[in-house]
């Protein structure tokens, strides 16, 4: 319904009466009893505050109320302001360039410390480096001649003088019987040296070459040493034959069962050594060699 033009709505943000009934308690525009109190110009110098409330006219008390919500939004703001931009430039710094982390003198872990370097020795003219040497020899006597034992027990003799005290190393000498010195690799301190040295010097050479048994020892003692650079070298005489077994059949068993034994693919070398007796048998140190990813050398003597 429309207002008639006599009339106006009261406005107010105070609870006002008139002639004793209250108009309303909200900015309520004369609410009163859930109906609107229309309120003629004439009859507007009845409105009094309600009791308890300032007598001010109210255009004056709301420029204070609003000066004072000025000055309120002017406190907040300078208030948050630090803190939002501390907020904003946190976010900015996450997401650009960040900066390197501080890490000890030397920039590197414990587990990037270097390996020792691989030792190099001299053995029948042939370099090998390595941290671990197995020698697997033969302890063979041609028709009762020692000459190629006296050879091989005097160059293995020269090569551990060439080792330090940071190397392992395990002898293996065969025959028709496999001998093994010590049941494990042991460092080459000057005692071990001179005790494989004089081990060597007890060994009577015959004529009989069943490597089997003496490759398969000697890569077990290498597979079980903690080095990281290991080289197994094997020498032979004469192509493997064992107690009357030889040619094909045992030679082909030996490449075979050496070569699966060979899980750890440790590089094994062959050095052959050939005489006036007999020769064209290094076929099997050549074809061993290459199918364990180590190398040939042939000696003539």
């Amino acid at each position: 319904m429309a207002a008639p033009s006599r009339f106006r709505l009261v406005y107010s943000r105070e609870a006002y009466y008139t002639g004793g009934r209250y108009a309303g308690d909200r900015a309520d525009r004369g609410f009163h009893g859930g109906f609107l109190n229309w309120i003629r110009p004439q009859d507007s110098g009845l409105v009094q505050p309600h009791p308890g409330t300032s007598a001010e006219p109210l255009e004056r008390r709301l420029d204070l109320s609003n000066r004072m919500s000025s000055f309120l939004g002017l406190a907040l703001l300078l208030l948050f302001t630090p803190v939002a931009l501390g907020v904003a430039f946190a976010a900015d710094d996450d997401g650009g360039l960040r900066k390197p982390l501080d890490l000890p003198a030397g920039g590197a872990g414990a587990d990037d410390e270097e390996e020792d370097a691989p030792e190099a020795i001299r053995f029948y003219g042939s370099e090998f480096e390595g941290d671990t040497f197995v020698f697997i020899v033969p302890a063979y006597g041609f028709c009762g001649e020692t000459d190629i034992f006296d050879m091989i027990r005097q160059e293995v003799s020269t090569t551990l003088n060439q080792l330090s005290a940071a190397v392992d190393f395990a002898l293996v000498a065969y025959n028709s019987t496999t001998y093994i010195w010590r049941p494990d690799c042991v460092h080459a301190s000057p005692g071990h040296k001179a005790a494989a040295q004089a081990w060597m010097g007890t060994l009577a050479p015959i004529e009989n070459h069943c490597l089997l048994d003496a490759a398969l020892a000697g890569l077990g003692l290498a597979q079980q040493a903690s080095g990281a650079h290991k080289q197994v070298i094997i020498c032979g005489a004469r192509e493997p034959y064992c107690n009357g077994a030889g040619g094909g059949n045992y030679a082909d068993i030996c490449m075979e069962s050496i070569t699966a034994a060979n899980f750890e693919n440790l590089p094994v070398h062959t050095i052959y050594f050939t005489s006036s007796f007999y020769s064209g048998e290094e076929q099997f140190y050549v074809n061993l060699a290459a199918m364990n990813g180590g190398t040939f050398r042939q000696v003539d003597y």
